[in-house]
């Protein structure tokens, strides 16, 4: 690759990551399309990040309630319709795919590392990102096809989103009974969407400056002894596993939270739920207690942790 692609490749990469790291910012949603979370979601990201790009901020600009007829890109559509559109077609599952365990590198007797533990068969949603990262969103960018390379970019957002919700991390299917019963979290703020969008707490200003800046993870972290052998896209893989990590702090429905990580030689590694030293991945946001990270998903919603 010449050196001047190179260097474009790291400035378009770091540029369209930075957006990323403001997407993990939520609770949860539902899957319906109707509903607008993701879109709502990811046009708040706008507010977070304060100095975000006046291009980045031209390819989110469509109505979040807008409806598109399939489920590719299609001239004007921008990022907003991306991060819907990715759960379409509904009779299609393709949300089964969106789901990530990652504290299962993969195995170590055979090296293979490749993160790829989602819901029974369907693979993770973070080998589902980096491939719409490296075929379509790089790709489209470095060909000027810049509209298009956005749309794929609320796909990638979309799934960054979904890793933020805590059935989605510790296998925890959702989507009716058939499909292992529904989401307390997902129904709650689908069927609430309305008000709650317009209730301050869920406004992108309140977490302005808040992003996840996964190279800070914690002081002195050995990323080393997580990443996967292809490092071409690598700050990719630390976004996600970052935000996933943070996540499983919380319980799901029929999951206890989760504090612990494997490394890639399957030793089984630790952080910690209380305290304020770096072992505590959510130190920066208050919570200091391991009751904060309760085993009762009822208990947490009924409290109104979520408004």
């Amino acid at each position: 690759m010449p050196k001047i692609e190179k260097i474009n490749l790291r400035r378009i990469s770091f540029m369209l990551l930075i957006f990323l790291t403001v997407i993990p910012l939520t609770y949860g949603y539902t899957v319906e399309p109707e509903q607008e979370v993701h879109q709502y979601l990811t046009n708040e990201s706008q507010s977070v990040w304060k100095l975000i790009p006046k291009e980045i901020t031209t390819h989110i600009q469509n109505p979040i309630n807008r409806t598109t007829n399939d489920n590719d890109y299609n001239l004007g559509d921008d990022a907003l319709d991306g991060s819907r559109e990715e759960d379409l077609p509904i009779l299609s599952f393709r949300y089964l795919q969106h789901f990530w365990q990652p504290d299962n590198p993969g195995s170590p007797s055979t090296k293979i590392d490749d993160y790829d533990d989602g819901l029974v068969s369907f693979g993770s949603s973070y080998r589902k990102a980096l491939e719409l990262w490296q075929t379509k969103v790089i790709p489209n960018y470095l060909n000027r096809n810049f509209n298009e390379s956005y749309y794929w970019l609320g796909r990638v957002a979309h799934l960054l989103e979904d890793t933020a919700q805590q059935s989605h991390v510790h296998l925890d299917s959702h989507g009716g009974t058939s499909l292992g019963g529904t989401s307390i979290l997902e129904d709650y703020t689908g069927s609430n969407f309305s008000r709650l969008r317009n209730t301050s707490n869920w406004k992108g200003n309140n977490f302005a400056g808040q992003q996840y800046y996964y190279e800070n993870l914690i002081d002195n972290f050995n990323w080393s002894t997580v990443e996967p052998k292809d490092k071409q896209f690598i700050e990719l893989f630390r976004l996600f596993w970052y935000t996933a990590q943070k996540t499983q702090y919380w319980a799901s429905d029929d999951n206890d939270g989760n504090m612990v990580y494997e490394d890639l030689d399957g030793n089984q590694q630790n952080w910690q739920c209380e305290g304020i030293n770096n072992l505590n991945l959510w130190k920066d946001f208050n919570y200091t207690s391991c009751n904060n990270f309760i085993n009762n998903f009822d208990k947490f919603l009924l409290d109104g942790a979520i408004l």
